[in-house]
């Protein structure tokens, strides 16, 4: 029983983490404008990408976009790979 509970907990904060969209910060392709087209209506929906840029501090940022069915982006990943 305690196992059944203890896997449900994962489950429940895997799911509950994966719920949540990832917010724009500066830098993202996103960030000023949300709902950027930039030409990616031609592009199939459901095609990845990444994006890398620098932050303020120097961290090397890898974000993987998603395109939605109308063109727009979805952020569906982001790696922060600290500097140093």
């Amino acid at each position: 029983m305690r196992m059944t509970l203890t896997a449900l907990a994962f489950l429940t904060l895997a799911v509950g983490a994966q719920a949540r969209p990832l917010e724009p910060v500066d830098g993202s392709i996103t960030y000023r404008t949300p709902e950027v087209r930039m030409g990616f209506s031609r592009v199939p929906a459901g095609s990845t990408f990444e994006h890398h840029f620098y932050d303020g501090s120097g961290n090397h940022i890898v974000e993987t976009y998603r395109v939605r069915p109308d063109g727009t982006l979805e952020i569906i990943d982001r790696l922060n790979r600290q500097h140093g």
